[in-house]
């Protein structure tokens, strides 16, 4: 094939290692149809490829540890997907997304990672690390979440469509102990006790907290008016020490229901530490604003009230009372933190 017909060269898919034989490549530049038509047509080729890509590695993160940055962009460029399908005529900067990808996923699967080693899920900023999993009572904790049902990925999409009209510092905090959550196994199934309720207590009450913070006024007009404040922010730039309280956090939930499920801890010891919170629930200082605490304390009541629907179920009692714990802790956690103050005082 002489040079004035060789298909020109992207630079871009230099290093692909799929190639067509050289005269199935002739016959299409040779083909009829303008070069503009021919150029759709590979870009429309490409996004199907991407697209079916996109999907299968989304469906093995369910089970294996893909680094969140990739992850992140991953679903960053199946967004610009669905935005292209919508609205073909607009900017196509896809080429040089899937490039940084591409180079990410080349970078991960020349990585030698021993297998009885997990990538941990981390900071944003951050690096994957390599860890192994840690034993709490009656339950082992792994380096990754398993997002069994989809509520991970459920409540990361629904604050991402708000990102560009609310300062999401808040819900962000509260969804690190939801995704925290999702790090423990239990080592074996206990019988006579709805197991998955130890995970899907105080995931969905975490859930409905953050939906309303973002969804129900007065929190989610002050959300937005703190994007107004800080403009530049989106909001989820938690930091590595803020991380590790919530982990700290949910490890004591879990270690309690563990100390349950053992016998070393009854629904008593539980209550008379929820009925405390219930009774003085920290709203912060007078100089802050206190309806986005408020939006936890109504969480907690809600708790309460589900509570008391298991008059005879002590199991479900201690979860719902150890999640009233759980959110307190967080909320306290929020209140002791000088960036989260600073954001409550310039509310006021």
């Amino acid at each position: 094939m002489d040079e004035k017909n060789s298909p020109p060269t992207d630079p871009h898919n230099a290093s692909s290692s799929i190639s067509l034989p050289s005269d199935l490549k002739t016959e299409f530049w040779k083909s009829r149809g303008n070069m503009g038509e021919k150029i759709n047509t590979l870009v429309g080729l490409n996004v199907l490829t991407l697209n079916l890509t996109i999907k299968i590695l989304l469906k093995l993160s369910e089970s294996l540890p893909v680094p969140e940055d990739i992850m992140r962009e991953v679903r960053l460029i199946n967004d610009f997907i669905i935005a292209l399908q919508a609205q073909p005529d607009s900017d196509l900067q896809l080429i040089e997304k899937i490039t940084t990808l591409q180079s990410k996923l080349d970078g991960l699967l020349e990585t030698d990672i021993p297998k009885e080693t997990l990538i941990m899920e981390v900071n944003d900023q951050s690096k994957p690390i390599i860890a192994a999993k840690e034993q709490i009572g009656v339950f082992d904790l792994d380096p990754y979440y398993t997002d069994s049902w989809g509520l991970i990925e459920s409540l990361r999409s629904f604050m991402d469509n708000y990102t560009n009209l609310s300062h999401i510092a808040f819900p962000y905090y509260y969804f690190e102990g939801c995704k925290e959550i999702f790090r423990f196994r239990i080592q074996k199934e206990i019988n006579d006790v709805p197991n998955h309720e130890i995970y899907q207590i105080p995931s969905q009450k975490l859930q409905e907290l953050i939906e309303k913070l973002l969804r129900e006024a007065p929190s989610a007009r002050l959300l937005q008016n703190l994007k107004k404040l800080f403009p530049d922010e989106t909001g989820k730039e938690i930091l590595p020490f803020e991380k590790e309280e919530v982990q700290d956090i949910i490890k004591q939930y879990f270690f309690n229901v563990s100390a349950f499920l053992l016998g070393k801890r009854n629904l008593s010891d539980s209550l008379r530490v929820s009925m405390n919170v219930l009774r003085g629930f920290n709203l912060g200082p007078g100089d802050l604003e206190t309806r986005i605490p408020n939006v936890s304390f109504n969480i907690v009541k809600s708790c309460y009230q589900e509570m008391k629907m298991y008059p005879q179920d002590e199991f479900r009692q201690f979860l719902y009372s150890e999640t009233m714990i759980l959110i307190h802790k967080i909320n306290d956690s929020l209140l002791a933190n000088e960036r989260y103050v600073r954001y409550l005082r310039r509310l006021k």
